[in-house]
C-alpha cells in the first residue's frame, strides 16, 4: 500500500470517530455557571487536617450547607504559602452528596487568595474554574478563623 493511501485511511478513520462521538453527544447537557458564597469556620488547633463547617453566609448563624474536608500543608520554608487540597462536601437539600475539589497554593498574607476548582461530583460533575478565600474574621489567640469563600464553577 502506498504511504498516501495509508494517510488517507487514517484521516477517514479519524473523521469517522469524530462523527460518532459528536453524534452520541447529549444536547441536553449544557455547560452551566454557578456562583456561591459561603463561610468556612476554622479552628486551627489541628493545622494539617480539616473538617470545617460551611455555612451559606454572610451571617454566622446561616444554615449549614456542608463541610470543607482536606489538608493544608506549608509549602514554603518561610511559612508564607500553604498548599490547599480540600473537598467541599455538600449536605444541604439542593446539592446533597455533591462535592467540589479545590487545590492550589494559598499565599497566606494576601487579602484575597485564589485556588483552582479542579473537579466535582454529583450536581457539579466535571466542575472547573476557581475559588477565592479571604479572611472574614480572625482571632489569633484562640486559633479561630472565619474565611469567606467565593466559588465560581462551570459544570454540567
Amino acid at each position: 500500500m502506498a504511504p498516501s493511501s495509508i494517510s488517507l485511511q487514517v484521516l477517514l478513520l479519524a473523521l469517522a470517530i469524530l462523527f460518532i462521538c459528536s453524534a452520541n453527544a447529549d444536547p441536553d447537557h449544557k455547560l452551566k455557571e454557578t456562583n456561591m458564597q459561603a463561610l468556612d469556620i476554622q479552628s486551627i488547633r489541628n493545622a494539617l487536617v480539616t473538617d470545617d463547617p460551611i455555612i451559606e453566609g454572610p451571617d454566622l448563624n446561616s444554615a449549614a450547607v456542608g463541610h470543607a474536608q482536606g489538608i493544608y500543608v506549608t509549602s514554603r520554608f518561610d511559612g508564607m504559602n500553604t498548599h490547599v487540597m480540600m473537598s467541599i462536601v455538600f449536605t444541604n437539600n439542593a446539592y446533597n452528596g455533591s462535592t467540589l475539589e479545590i487545590q492550589g497554593t494559598s499565599k497566606q498574607f494576601e487579602v484575597v487568595r485564589e485556588v483552582a476548582v479542579v473537579s466535582g461530583t454529583g450536581k457539579f460533575r466535571f466542575a472547573r474554574e476557581y475559588a477565592t478565600f479571604e479572611n472574614y474574621f480572625m482571632d489569633v489567640p484562640s486559633a479561630y478563623t472565619v474565611i469567606r469563600c467565593n466559588v465560581t464553577i462551570l459544570h454540567y
